[in-house]
C-alpha cells in the first residue's frame, strides 16, 4: 500500500534519530499511518487513488461534481428504477460526458441527462491522488504533504519517545516498565486546538460536502 509520506522522508524532517534513541521503523510507520488516518478525518474523504462507486439522486440534470479528485477515470454510469443498478446511462464514455479531472466535475452531452429518482444513479469511477507520481494533477500537493509531516511529528514528539519536544501535555503509560514490544500502543496524542483548526481550514479547498 502505497502512503503519502514515507518512512525515509519522515527520518529526514524529523532531522538527527540520536535525539530519538529509542525511535524504531514500527514506531514512524505508526506515525504515518496516524497522521494520514487523521488528515483524512479532517478533510472528510480519502484523498489517495482509488475505485468509487458514487451514488446520486437525479434531478433531470446534466451536471455533477463528484466527491473525490481529481478523477484519474470514469468507468461507467447506471441507473435504477428498482433493485441493481443495471441499466446504462451511457453507452459511449468518450462521446456522452465531458469530465474535468481537476475537480471532478462531470457533464453529460448530447442530450443526456441523470433522470429524477432517490439514489438512483452509481458512477463509477477512479479518483485521488497518487503517491507514485512526482508531478502533474494527481501528485500529492505539498500542503497536504506538509500537514502529514506536521501531524506525524507531533504525534511523536508528543510521545515519552519524543522528549516534549513541541512543549505540548505528554502522557504516557507505565514508562519506568519499558516493554519495546507494546511501546508504541502506549502513546497518547494530544495537540492544540488552533493547530488542527488550521489544518482543517487548509484542507477545505479538498473538500467536497454532499
Amino acid at each position: 500500500m502505497s502512503n503519502i509520506l514515507s518512512i525515509e522522508e519522515l527520518q529526514l524532517y524529523l532531522g538527527k534519530l540520536e535525539d530519538f534513541p529509542l525511535i524504531t521503523e514500527d514506531f514512524l510507520r505508526e506515525a504515518i499511518w496516524y497522521a494520514e488516518s487523521k488528515i483524512q478525518n479532517l478533510a472528510k474523504r480519502d484523498l489517495l487513488l482509488k475505485d468509487y462507486g458514487q451514488i446520486i439522486s437525479g434531478r433531470d440534470h446534466d451536471i455533477e461534481l463528484l466527491l473525490y479528485f481529481p478523477v484519474f477515470r470514469l468507468i461507467s454510469i447506471f441507473y435504477r428504477t428498482t433493485g441493481k443498478f443495471n441499466i446504462p446511462l451511457i453507452n459511449d464514455i468518450t462521446n456522452e460526458s465531458i469530465i474535468d479531472y481537476e475537480t471532478g466535475k462531470l457533464i453529460l452531452i448530447n442530450g443526456k441527462k441523470f433522470p429524477t429518482g432517490i439514489d438512483n444513479i452509481k458512477i463509477n469511477y477512479r479518483a485521488g491522488f497518487d503517491p507514485t507520481s512526482n508531478d502533474g494533477i494527481y501528485a500529492i500537493p505539498k500542503d497536504i504533504k506538509g500537514i502529514v509531516y506536521e501531524i506525524a511529528a507531533h504525534w511523536i514528539y508528543n510521545s515519552w519517545i519524543g522528549e516534549k519536544r513541541l512543549g505540548l501535555t505528554r502522557r504516557y503509560v507505565n514508562p519506568e516498565n519499558y516493554d519495546p514490544s507494546v511501546y508504541v500502543s502506549t502513546v497518547e496524542y494530544a495537540t492544540d486546538d488552533k493547530l488542527e483548526d488550521n489544518w482543517r481550514k487548509l484542507l477545505l479547498k479538498y473538500t467536497r460536502f454532499r
